[in-house]
């Protein structure tokens, strides 16, 4: 299902995306995760993104937005953006944290061209 919030913006929702844990995590840091790609299905790559971090021990996903499509920003010349955020609970340290979404990144086949160049998949750390 789809809702059009304007001419540039649609919110995307599934199974998957919004979603939320019925079971407690019993690990004691909440960080939420900005996740976004405009290469390929992204939206596909999403749902696999979540089967990843519920499989990997070192995080429990707490909950996930829906999906937002949004226009390009800084390099203007590349397809829309599909963006969401993860909300998550682990034990890892800040510096822990970023190494493992940088790697999530690479395993995703994540291309760093140039700034704000197209891409698979984006994971930033926002809280």
């Amino acid at each position: 299902m789809r809702k059009r919030l304007s001419a540039d913006l649609t919110l995307y929702f599934s199974p998957a995306y919004p979603w939320q844990n019925s079971k407690k995590s019993s690990k004691k840091h909440t960080a939420i995760l900005g996740i976004g790609g405009n290469v390929g299905n992204t939206p596909a790559r999403f749902v696999r993104l979540l089967h990843y971090l519920r499989a990997h021990t070192l995080v429990d996903v707490v909950e996930t937005s829906p999906i937002l499509k949004n226009p390009p920003f800084g390099y203007l010349d590349q397809p829309c953006f599909y963006n969401a955020v993860i909300l998550i609970k682990t034990d890892l340290s800040p510096h822990r944290l970023l190494r493992l979404a940088l790697h999530t990144e690479k395993f995703f086949k994540r291309k760093r061209a140039f700034e704000n160049s197209p891409r698979t998949l984006d994971i930033d750390i926002i809280v």
